[in-house]
């Protein structure tokens, strides 16, 4: 009888150790889903997230592009002159609207219309040169001085419609009062620092 118990305890502990591993094998599995689920839910997850950084860059870009559209469209039709009226404000056939501006640099203008807030700088005096500079080409040298010799003309034409005042007082640039110029130590030249508006594109 104790030889059956025996063997009858033999054959129960061998139950529950196959119990055991078959518990311990589904729990592996399980582990090893749920590793994978993680793994999939971690690659959606930054799928997702490169998918809306990339739809937010591009709206930003919209945006800026459509701000710049609207921009230039509404310089182009405002006619910079005072006197229009709530329902049609660019189209004002008075005074011109348009200030002139001598900035503390010594050598910019800026012409600014109070009408539809239009800003036209001054090309930097330094790009009409016609010497090579070290970094150019004589064919990148050609473009910049074309390009500021139309910018210049541009700004020309802006500025006399800005001229175009009443009276002479009315006409005259507004001054900031204070001038900060640069200059060499060596040789004592004025140095004409590049400006913020040299990066980005004016009207």
């Amino acid at each position: 009888m104790a030889k059956e118990k025996s063997e009858a305890q033999i054959e129960a502990e061998q139950d529950l150790e196959a119990l055991d591993l078959e518990i311990k094998r589904v729990e592996l599995e399980t582990a090893q889903l749920n590793l994978e689920e993680a793994r999939d839910r971690n690659v959606r997850l930054k799928h997702e997230k490169a998918d809306r950084t990339r739809k937010n860059e591009q709206r930003q870009s919209q945006l800026a592009t459509d701000r710049h559209n609207r921009r230039v469209l509404r310089d182009k039709t405002c006619s910079h002159r005072q006197g229009g009226s709530p329902a049609s404000p660019f189209k004002g056939k008075g005074d011109s609207a348009l200030n002139i501006f001598n900035m503390p640099d010594g050598f910019t203008q800026l012409v600014k219309c109070v009408i539809c807030r239009g800003e036209w700088w001054s090309p930097h005096p330094s790009d009409q040169a016609t010497a090579q500079r070290p970094e150019e080409s004589a064919k990148e040298r050609d473009a910049r001085v074309a390009k500021y010799k139309s910018d210049l003309a541009a700004f020309n034409e802006i500025k006399a419609k800005a001229e175009d005042k009443l009276t002479i007082e009315a006409a005259q640039p507004m001054d900031c009062g204070v001038t900060f110029t640069t200059t060499n130590t060596e040789t004592g030249a004025p140095v004409l620092r590049r400006r913020p508006c040299d990066s980005y594109a004016a009207a």
